[in-house]
């Protein structure tokens, strides 16, 4: 988490931003960066940064990944490749410039929309922090510098001119490199050049702006504390590492950071902002030699700095088995297995990211089919090959699970693993996967953000800003037998690092290519005779195609009976149909590179998937299927249900979740809006199979459906295919829904407490507000959203005067209609 000066402004300029591409969630591997979902870096409290995604398994983000693919050029290039390997994006590679001061310049021209984005790259991440090592000062920064005042201008008038042109600003901290980025309208492309030569060179850090930043990282840091995900990297990281500076977190240690001065900061800006020590990479609607001339102005009194030059101490061999736990305020257990593998530049990497695919990418994947859903010992497994630049990697194997199978889990684990030592993944195994990472690089470069990231990612790391592509490339090569061998290599017992974070109990008791500018389509509606809704919208940009199946149903028809049921009877969907098993349905979704989710929310639930074009029709016969005939196996029920409650069980060990639980629990006094969606302990143990069926045939009909498909389609055939395979869908004309308890009005003023031993305080204050249909007044309080808190970004008149105080870390603010 990271910067406190950046800006939001939801201004006409800004909106432009939002033109194209459709929205995207997806899994993203960039050179030397560990993949998402893991705290290596240190964000701003409330935007996420080239798919860093909240960790929080409680958080039920919306189903909008998208996988895109390339129009096949039909050239004969890579031909001892599958046909779908041949048809990799083409763009021009790119030359990295080198300036008379030493900085490296990174252009790309990408003309797709009126938008262009800006993003400076510095070496001072944090195992390269000499004697200040432990403390965090670049993360500290980071703060400081992005927004802050310089001696051309102060920290309010850099807040204003990024509100002027709408510019999305943030930064962020990492091991090996700070970075600072942002994005606006091209025509307003120069400020940003200017404003951002201006935080590199002339940064002044007044004793004001220091105070505050120094104690909102120490509000970070505590907040930290109370995360087990963060307390599970840091710690993992501890362990893998004894000797190396990689054992140090990103934000430092309190006592540490405790120490900085305002005049280490100086002395430490005055080392390591140099510009031989900086990459300046930009992307978007511009002409490159015409930024080329822009920047060397804004730069060309930046003068080079005598860097002293740092030797990374090497991590001695391991020679046994490590494992380290640690007691907190848990119900679930989390665990990480770590296997030491190669850097970068090593040819190993291949193999093991396409093993990494195999044995976690997939409801159909290895570990997934055997660990979580045939033994059930594990409410969620992911595994992911990490290889940065400047140490030897590892190859994780994360986990969530009960306490008690925590010896069998990874003793199940340990087996599938060694399996691989003396049998072949099949051919099927490796296509699959090598066609996901296919997706998975298309689906990363996307938006003028994405392609800057990845070229100075890559520069960092490879000193090759075009290394992604050879890195596909390559991955194409991998065999079965180059997979047999890197398991031979590098996964025996003296080479794994285990690390637990487990309930205080158990612990106690244990010691004891640039394309044309494309616009969409209007949205068609269309209603069938049986009442279902379709709507479509064409847009060609990328081919690629989202469907979203939304029932009227979630917590609006709900009660204390039966709340969770919604969510139960959605996921259940894709659990096994009278053709498919659940093995099947994800089976398919995987082979294709595509995804299927089923979730509920406040007044819907729904079944969303995201696929590859030219998979649009096999996909929706099998969207259709899930959605018409469900057959709820008792076998898969159960499966489910176990997963649910320990996610239920998990709700107050942050103190988001939990605060927010807390909260409309007691606002509410009759709306169903007091539950979560996830449902209550009791009420989920309870539900039976007819319940759920009988749920179903209630509300899972057609004229409570709206189905919408948008993407690379044609209308009329979306049109005529949805005809045809929803033609047995038949609809209820006794549809009726539950009447909604009238909440009662709020004649006072209340106040409730909740006491508990987390380091963190959490304040909520409600007012009674509108329904969903008050459109008017819902805009009128957006925009007061934006004013007060910046909606998702850290900004605003509340956010700045209440952080600026040092009286939060973050504050937010939202309308519930």
């Amino acid at each position: 988490m990271g910067s406190r000066g950046n800006w939001l402004s939801w201004s006409p300029e800004f909106l432009k931003l939002f033109v194209w591409p459709l929205p995207v969630v997806c899994y993203r591997r960039q050179v030397g960066r560990e993949p998402t979902g893991f705290p290596q870096h240190r964000y701003s409290p409330r935007t996420t940064e080239d798919g860093r995604y909240s960790p929080d398994l409680m958080k039920k983000t919306l189903f909008l990944y998208r996988l895109l693919f390339t129009a096949f050029c039909l050239l004969g290039v890579l031909t001892s490749f599958p046909v779908w390997a041949q048809n990799l994006p083409e763009f021009v590679p790119v030359t990295p410039i080198i300036l008379d001061n030493g900085l490296t310049v990174i252009l790309r021209e990408n003309h797709t929309a009126p938008v262009a984005t800006m993003r400076i790259y510095v070496r001072t991440g944090s195992i390269y922090e000499q004697e200040y090592l432990g403390s965090g000062i670049s993360h500290l920064f980071e703060h400081l510098i992005s927004g802050g005042s310089t001696s051309t201008r102060s920290e309010e008038e850099t807040r204003a001119i990024l509100d002027s042109i709408g510019g999305a600003s943030n930064a962020y901290t990492t091991k090996d490199h700070t970075a600072f980025f942002v994005t606006t309208s091209s025509d307003h492309f120069d400020t940003v050049i200017e404003l951002m030569a201006d935080w590199m060179q002339n940064s002044t850090f007044p004793p004001n702006e220091f105070d505050r930043e120094w104690g909102v990282v120490q509000r970070e840091l505590e907040q930290d504390e109370n995360d087990p995900e963060s307390v599970l990297y840091d710690l993992a990281s501890a362990n893998m590492f004894r000797v190396h500076p990689e054992k140090y977190p990103v934000i430092g240690h309190k006592e540490i950071l405790q120490r900085l001065t305002r005049e280490d900061v100086i002395k430490y800006y005055k080392r390591m902002y140099s510009p031989d020590n900086m990459i300046v990479v930009a992307v978007g609607d511009f002409n490159k030699e015409e930024v080329l001339e822009k920047i060397k102005k804004a730069f060309q009194n930046f003068k080079r700095q005598s860097i002293p030059p740092i030797t990374l101490p090497e991590e001695p061999l391991q020679i046994s088995k490590r494992v380290v736990v640690k007691g907190m305020d848990v119900q679930v257990a989390l665990a990480r297995m770590d296997f030491r593998t190669v850097d970068l530049l090593h040819p190993d990497l291949y193999p093991l990211d396409v093993l990494d695919f195999i044995l976690s990418h997939g409801e159909s994947s290895r570990l997934v089919r055997e660990i979580k859903d045939a033994q059930q010992l594990v409410y969620s497994l992911s595994t992911f090959s990490y290889t940065p630049h400047y140490r030897p990697g590892n190859f994780t194997v994360s986990i969530s699970l009960d306490p008690a199978n925590l010896e069998k889990a990874q003793n199940a684990i340990l087996s599938e693993l060694y399996r691989l030592k003396t049998e072949l993944v099949t051919e099927q195994e490796l296509q699959k996967a090598k066609k996901q990472k296919i997706s998975e690089y298309i689906s990363g470069l996307q938006t003028v953000e994405s392609q800057a990231s990845d070229l100075g990612i890559n520069m960092l790391g490879a000193l090759d800003p075009n290394f992604s592509q050879k890195y596909v490339e390559n991955i194409q090569k991998v065999t079965a037998e180059d997979i047999r061998r890197v398991v031979h290599k590098y996964f025996f017992e003296d080479n794994l690092s285990v690390t637990m974070i487990v309930p205080k109990a158990v612990e106690e008791a244990k010691q004891q290519k640039p394309e044309e500018k494309i616009t969409p389509s209007p949205i068609r509606k269309v209603v069938l005779d049986n009442g279902m809704v379709l709507l479509t919208r064409r847009n060609p940009g990328v081919p690629l195609v989202s469907l979203q199946a939304y029932f009227k149903g979630g917590l609006m028809v709900e009660n204390e009976k039966n709340n969770g049921i919604s969510n139960f009877t959605a996921q259940m969907l894709l659990k096994g149909t009278k053709t498919r098993t659940a093995l099947d349905i994800a089976s398919f979704f995987d082979s294709i590179g595509g995804g299927i989710e089923a979730g509920s929310g406040n007044n819907t639930f729904s079944v969303s998937a995201a696929v590859l074009s030219a998979d649009f029709d096999s996909a929706l016969e099998v969207v259709a299927d899930v959605i018409q005939n469900p057959t709820f196996p008792e076998e898969e029920m159960e499966k489910l249900r176990k997963v649910i409650l320990a996610e239920i069980k998990r709700i107050d060990e942050t103190w988001e979740s939990e605060s927010e639980t807390f909260f409309r629990r007691n606002f509410f006094a009759k709306s169903p809006y007091r539950y979560l969606s996830i449902g209550l302990e009791e009420t989920v143990s309870g539900f039976t199979r007819k319940d759920l069926q009988g749920f179903y045939q209630a509300f899972c009909v057609p004229n409570n459906l709206v189905l919408a498909v948008f993407g690379d389609i044609d209308p009329v055939h979306v049109e005529e295919l949805v005809k045809k395979e929803f033609s047995g869908f038949e609809k209820n004309p006794s549809l009726k829904f539950p009447e909604v308890p009238e909440e009662p009005p709020l004649e006072k003023s209340r106040e409730v407490r909740k006491t508990t031993e987390k380091t963190v305080s959490a304040i909520y204050l409600g007012y009674p507000g509108m329904d969903l249909y008050n459109v008017k007044d819902r805009d009128a309080i957006t925009v007061l959203d934006a004013i007060i808190s910046g909606i998702g970004y850290p900004s605003g008149w509340l956010h700045n005067e209440l952080r600026g105080r040092q009286l939060v870390y973050v504050v937010h603010a939202y309308n519930f209609a």
